[in-house]
């Protein structure tokens, strides 16, 4: 199949393209850059989370960014060393994709939806990424994500950080569904679950989630290539909505206690990839996400 590829320039997104060449032909990788950020950009937009949110929330805010400043997780620096330990020859395998790599400004623009048009991909797979909309969306004949949580349990930015923040290491994972206006709100059409052991952290559980991106894209793909067809099922509001504006201090000091108790160790089990798109149908692909689901709440 002709794939073109949406990501960002991280390792992990490197090794999804390189794994996605050895059965497709990628004819583009489109790496979202966004706008450049400068200090007065920064400044309004702390100046308006300080209105919406106030000094407090603010102030736990700035010191969970980065570096904690008081003792906890510093998820910037284990994110770091996941990625490099994880996909230690990501960068060398991409290398031949190179020569089809764009890096576009606004993905949503004029520039990103033309590039797509023009390419008239057999799909599209996105990993990551600003919210895509819908002129983007409807500029190709298919249009897939990868979102980096289990929906419709944890929706948004970094749910994996929260779930193990919130002492909810099984539920972090990995879901394919359609492209959707809304954050990670497309119709599911499979679930990744990362192995669980004793010393797995938010980084490395989200490593393993994001290298299963692979595999569970391969696994569609070669069925969507053999069938044309499959099925999703549409998603209720999910349990956990989470930004990235969300992330405080408290959150570095929470996962440094389930680290330190050992919370990880409690729910050790196997990598598991769970497809849903071969159902006859989309009520029969409910029933199977609502059994995964309930699994994992114990219910």
């Amino acid at each position: 199949m002709r794939i073109a590829v949406i990501t960002g320039e991280h390792l992990h997104s490197k090794h999804l393209c390189a794994e996605l060449a050895r059965e497709h032909e990628i004819v583009a990788v489109l790496h979202p850059r966004g706008p450049a950020r400068g200090a007065k950009s920064k400044a309004k937009r702390l100046s308006t989370q300080f209105r919406e949110r106030g000094a407090s929330d603010t102030a736990l805010r700035l010191l969970g960014g980065g570096k904690a400043i008081l003792p906890g997780w510093d998820h910037a620096a284990a994110l770091a060393d996941a990625e490099r330990a994880s996909f230690p020859d990501a960068a060398e395998r991409f290398t031949p994709l190179a020569g089809v790599a764009h890096v576009v400004g606004d993905i949503n623009g004029d520039e990103g939806v033309g590039l797509v048009r023009s390419l008239d991909p057999d799909a599209v797979v996105c990993l990551g990424g600003p919210v895509y909309r819908k002129p983007l969306i409807e500029a190709c004949r298919r249009i897939f994500n990868f979102h980096s949580g289990v929906s419709p349990l944890y929706n948004g930015a970094s749910t994996i950080l929260f779930a193990f923040a919130n002492g909810h290491p099984h539920l972090c994972g990995g879901t394919l569904m359609t492209m959707s206006t809304t954050v990670d709100g497309g119709d599911i059409l499979g679930h990744y679950l990362p192995s669980i052991e004793p010393s797995d952290t938010p980084a490395t559980l989200f490593a393993k989630t994001v290298a299963g991106a692979a595999e569970i894209y391969l696994d569609f793909l070669r069925d969507l290539e053999s069938s044309g067809a499959f099925s999703g099922c549409p998603q209720p509001p999910p349990l956990f909505y989470y930004r990235a504006a969300d992330w405080t201090v408290y959150h570095s000091v929470r996962v440094a206690r389930h680290l330190e108790a050992g919370t990880a160790g409690r729910h050790v089990r196997p990598a598991a990839a769970t497809a849903y798109w071969d159902s006859e149908g989309r009520e029969a692909a409910c029933g199977r996400i609502r059994e995964t689901v309930t699994g994992l709440l114990g219910l």
